[in-house]
């Protein structure tokens, strides 16, 4: 059995996001990968993304396994997908790796970033940058974001299918922040963590935003997010148009060649 590591971006605007669905229930960029594979090589393979991104949201930087009995030079393999996987996937790398690695362990870091605007941008940006409508006070949502840095309980951030799951919801946020794009009106935010649960990063915008755009809300809106004791319902979940898988990192020895 061999495996390959595949470096992807891909616009998520048209998929029901990276995951496999059941028939009838969308395209997923994963089931395109799949099904190129197939088209091209005829032969079946497992196929396994490092983040399930949702409808909607982009990546610069997913990072995928696949494993099949073929032995093919990743050059081969990159060269003969690429010409025939969809224009809004793209794939920019592809290694060969061990056995024994894979997508989901052993990753040091991942970054997010978001991009949001007051009013429209120009066509080519549009499909990569939420709409929000109202003033964002700058050093209010620098603020914000600053105060999830750090290992936090971020339950009130997750879905109600992280809780049926029985999924851990203690993260490690390493990095938060936010700059302005020049002559674009965009607001950019990064978020880098160990780990995010499902919609982690889309609440936490929704919440960044909401403190920098309701000058009445007090700095306990933002503290009250990270107890259990809060209602989910306050913190907003932020658009998917905005929000972009950039980088994943693993750890030294993993196999993975690249940091970017």
């Amino acid at each position: 059995m061999h495996q390959y590591a595949l470096l992807l971006a891909y616009n998520g605007t048209h998929f029901a996001g990276w995951q496999e669905q059941a028939p009838g229930r969308g395209v997923t960029v994963a089931g395109e990968v799949k099904r190129t594979f197939i088209r091209v090589f005829n032969h079946q393979i497992s196929l396994v993304g490092a983040s399930r991104t949702d409808a909607g949201v982009h990546a610069l930087g997913q990072v995928a396994g696949i494993r099949t009995t073929l032995d093919i030079a990743p050059d081969t393999l990159r060269f003969a997908l690429q010409n025939q996987l969809p224009k809004d996937i793209y794939l920019r790398r592809v290694i060969k790796v061990s056995a024994s690695a894979h997508p989901q362990k052993n990753v040091a870091w991942k970054e997010y970033q978001y991009h949001v605007a007051r009013r429209s941008v120009m066509p080519y940006l549009a499909p990569y940058c939420a709409q929000h409508p109202y003033a964002i006070d700058f050093d209010r949502l620098s603020w914000a974001l600053a105060q999830f840095k750090g290992v936090h309980d971020f339950w009130a951030f997750g879905s109600s299918s992280s809780d049926y799951a029985g999924v851990s919801t203690i993260c490690s946020v390493t990095h938060a922040s936010c700059s302005r794009l020049r002559h674009t009106g965009i607001v950019r935010m990064v978020i880098r963590g160990d780990r995010f649960i499902h919609h982690m990063v889309r609440r936490i915008v929704g919440a960044a935003l909401r403190y920098a755009s309701y000058p009445e809300l007090d700095e306990a809106y933002i503290y009250s997010t990270l107890t259990r004791t809060v209602d989910r319902m306050i913190i907003p979940t932020a658009s998917a148009a905005g929000l972009v898988l950039r980088k994943i990192v693993y750890r030294e020895g993993e196999g993975y060649e690249w940091t970017s």
